[in-house]
């Protein structure tokens, strides 16, 4: 499936300049506007109802944000090639060992993402397929795909992809100056691998595709931070709020979340898939009266999330290992160049024994 046609600059002949901070501002001052109409949309259907008002907010509120698309993409292209290149990952052609450069060059286009169909055994929380879906889905066409992939016993969850390392990546509107730095970083460092022994096996084993996505959330969380300290956002940037409750400081979403994931693993260790799926749906409700508005919390909601080690969906060892390696190196690019080169989990405990703590 094609997703983009090519990199901003080129569609345009080259002609396109990076966002100003004037720009800048206005871009993620809609994106705010953006988010609160998704959490007001996505805080009805966390009650099994709809916000038609809202996801027409939505609707035009992505319409108006495509005049700074692409002068926001190269601006933020810049500020990661920067960033990237300042700690340690860039690289030099053998003949020029003095020309530095990142590569491959970020780059991204804004658009949406598709959705993608998890199914899950319902005995143990375990991928069974995943599907690429089209990316302008309603929700009834949604709910009608995960009822028809929860036949013959399975556990279905149809989720909307942050971004696709296609390239150039993919990368939804609908997020924070913060949180889409992240998801470009993400995809970038998922790019970047796939020159190295570990991106090319990404789909060669579920730890393999789980060491990646980590990896790639951890580079993509530390690069992102450090874009926001060297290019701070301006403080003129309008923030909008939801009209939905906000979420309770009183409650630890995370630790929750992971307690569920601990609680559900042992019920289902004990044959007990009922009981399970009836604590899931009560913690999704009880997550909704506090302000946090999942959709769905079932087997292959914790199957895709738990793909990801260093979050709170997982209970994987392979989250405190990388987490352990990563802080035995004093930079993220000498990190990357350690980890890029992990062909199997015997290759990562291996890398662990032989460093000091």
């Amino acid at each position: 499936m094609c997703f983009s046609s090519g990199s901003p600059a080129r569609r345009l002949g080259g002609g396109a300049q990076p966002a100003t901070n004037a720009q800048l501002v206005s871009f993620f001052g809609e994106t705010s506007a953006l988010a609160a109409a998704e959490t007001d949309a996505g805080y009805a259907r966390a009650f099994g109802k709809s916000d038609v008002a809202a996801e027409q907010t939505v609707r035009e509120r992505l319409h108006d944000l495509a005049a700074l698309q692409i002068p926001v993409e190269l601006r933020l292209e810049l500020e990661l090639t920067t960033v990237a290149g300042t700690e340690g990952l860039d690289t030099s052609a053998p003949l020029f060992t003095d020309l530095r450069f990142v590569w491959p060059p970020v780059d991204f286009a804004y658009d949406l993402p598709p959705y993608l169909l998890i199914r899950s055994r319902r005995d143990r929380i375990q991928t069974v397929s995943t599907t690429l879906l089209r990316s302008d889905l309603s929700d009834v066409q949604i709910h009608q795909i995960e009822r028809d992939a929860e036949r013959g016993g399975y556990s279905a969850l149809v989720v909307r992809l942050g971004g696709v390392a296609t390239y150039p990546s993919v990368v939804e509107e609908d997020d924070t100056y913060a949180g889409t730095l992240d998801l470009i970083a993400h995809e970038w460092t998922h790019q970047y691998l796939f020159f190295h022994p570990l991106g090319v096996r990404y789909f060669a084993s579920p730890a393999l595709t789980t060491i990646n996505e980590t990896v790639a959330n951890m580079s993509g969380q530390e690069l992102a931070a450090a874009i926001r300290a060297r290019f701070p956002l301006p403080s003129a940037l309008v923030i909008h709020h939801s009209s939905a409750p906000p979420p309770d400081p009183s409650l630890d979403f995370d630790r929750t979340l992971h307690q569920l994931r601990i609680d559900v693993d042992a019920l289902l260790a004990q044959g007990k898939v009922t009981q399970a799926e009836q604590q899931m749906n009560a913690t999704q409700r009880f997550l909704a009266q506090h302000g946090y508005y999942v959709d769905t919390i079932n087997q292959a909601y914790f199957a895709f999330y738990g793909t990801y080690a260093n979050t709170t969906a997982s209970t994987n060892p392979l989250g405190p290992e990388l987490a352990s390696l990563r802080r035995r190196y004093t930079s993220l690019g000498a990190f990357i160049h350690a980890v890029q080169n992990v062909t199997s989990v015997v290759d990562l405990k291996r890398l662990l024994a032989k460093l000091p703590r």
